[in-house]
């Protein structure tokens, strides 16, 4: 178990083909005093890193407070490439106040831009955002892609609104075989799945859902 008792970020991803695995990473985090690249509580892939992974590991109570804090526990840079397996997120935040903020996305994860994530057989639960997304926010552009694979989304919270459990902003979002469930905006269900574009609309975004269980979307 790596504990960091809230100072700082565990990792800042600035190499190729890092991976991270068997492990604990707890309360980790990026203070309210950060005013720059305040994203990723508990790590940072920084854009055009490939090859990072994460497999069997928890992320437990990481959180980031700078001003536009994204990705509780981990945030992804445009250009990177990531493979995230057999993963709980739980109790991470973007942003420490239960109020809502614009700009603190992602209670759990957060992409960008042209960032390539898979996440397969993980559960994000009790995650919280002040913004978009209790658990992840998608604000990639049309080069973006997201996948979500056999993954368990239930119980986090966007104060925001815009995605209570998944909120997809910009890019490709791929969900299958998942449940998402039970999602809330402040102490209300809300939508578990919230798609802001369609290619249709703006050649901007797309959700593509198969073999999917959840309760509302937008």
């Amino acid at each position: 178990i790596f504990d960091g008792d809230l100072d700082g970020r565990f990792l800042s991803i600035e190499r190729n083909n890092v991976v991270v695995k068997d492990m604990t990473i707890k309360e980790y985090g990026v203070s309210s005093s950060c005013t720059s690249t305040c994203g990723g509580g508990a790590i940072i892939v920084h854009s055009n890193r490939t090859g990072f992974g994460v497999k069997d590991v928890i992320f437990d109570g990481n959180i980031t407070d700078g001003s536009s804090g994204d990705g509780g526990a981990i945030e992804f840079m445009t250009g990177s490439q990531s493979n995230i397996q057999n993963t709980l997120f739980k109790n991470n935040k973007a942003g420490s106040t239960a109020s809502s903020q614009i700009g603190m996305n992602g209670g759990a994860t957060k992409t960008n831009g042209s960032s390539l994530v898979t996440f397969k057989n993980c559960i994000f639960h009790d995650n919280h955002a002040r913004g978009y997304g209790g658990a992840h926010t998608d604000w990639n552009n049309s080069g973006g892609q997201t996948e979500f694979f056999n993954c368990t989304i239930e119980g986090n919270t966007a104060f925001f609104g815009g995605g209570a459990g998944i909120a997809c902003w910009y890019g490709t979002t791929t969900i299958k075989n998942s449940i998402i469930y039970n999602n809330y905006n402040d102490s209300s269900l809300s939508y578990d799945i919230y798609e802001a574009y369609t290619f249709s609309e703006n050649d901007q975004g797309a959700l593509v859902a198969t073999n999917v269980i959840y309760r509302s979307s937008y």
